[in-house]
C-alpha cells in the first residue's frame, strides 16, 4: 500500500552565517484508510564538511510522534537551524533528511525526503 506522503523543505534556498532556516515536514495520509503510529524520523543533517548538525531545539520523541491520521488528513512539524561560521567556511550545501513511518492494518508505510539549502561563503 502506498499513499503516505512526506513533503519536507526549508523556507530558504540560500543562507548566510547567522541566518535562521526553518524546516517544515508535512505528512499527508493519501490512502483511503486511517494510519496509526505516524512518526517522523530525522536522518542525517550535515554541511559540506560532513559535520553532523542538530536543530536549534532537538526534537523529542513526543514531538516526532504524530499518532493517527484519517484519510485525507495531514499534520506538520517545524524545525529550525541557525547557520554557523563553520557552515559558511565549508560553503556548499546543508542537507537535512527526514523519513516518516506509519502503520495501516498490517502494512508498514513510509516516505522520505531531503531538504537542501545552499550556504553562501562569507
Amino acid at each position: 500500500m502506498s499513499g503516505l506522503a512526506l513533503v519536507y523543505g526549508a523556507d530558504k534556498e540560500q543562507a548566510l552565517c547567522g541566518d535562521k532556516v526553518n524546516f517544515t515536514a508535512w505528512v499527508i495520509n493519501e490512502t483511503n484508510r486511517p494510519v496509526e503510529l505516524v512518526t517522523l524520523v530525522p536522518g542525517a543533517f550535515t554541511n559540506e564538511g560532513l559535520d553532523n548538525l542538530t536543530f536549534t531545539v532537538p526534537p523529542t520523541p513526543a514531538f516526532l510522534s504524530i499518532g493517527g491520521l484519517e484519510p485525507g488528513h495531514s499534520a506538520e512539524r517545524r524545525f529550525s537551524y541557525t547557520v554557523t561560521l563553520n557552515d559558511t567556511a565549508h560553503g556548499g550545501t546543508l542537507i537535512s533528511s527526514m523519513r516518516v513511518w506509519a502503520v495501516s492494518g498490517h502494512e508498514s508505510l513510509y516516505d522520505e525526503h531531503d531538504a537542501t539549502i545552499a550556504v553562501l561563503p562569507q
